[in-house]
């Protein structure tokens, strides 16, 4: 038999979005690992927080953001557009 593996996602919002310069996080009850890519992929952004994320060095266009539970594995992404 093969092993069943629950892929837990993590609930969040983000906002507003677009965004221009500040993006807030809501949902998150604990401080999370946070990465923001372009769409290549590339980590432009990393950092630990539950709360907000300075996007305002970013040049206008549409990111990523990806937030992992380094505790559980859990990770949830969304797509917002920096103006």
């Amino acid at each position: 038999t093969t092993p069943t593996t629950d892929i837990k996602s993590i609930e969040f919002s983000i906002f507003p979005n677009p965004v221009k310069e500040i993006m807030t996080i809501a949902g998150l009850d604990k401080e999370m690992d946070v990465r923001i890519t372009d769409v290549a992929g590339r980590l432009l952004i990393h950092t630990f927080t539950n709360a907000n994320v300075d996007v305002s060095n970013l040049v206008s266009g549409a990111y990523f953001i990806q937030i992992l539970d380094v505790e559980t594995g859990a990770s949830s992404s969304a797509k917002f557009i920096k103006l």
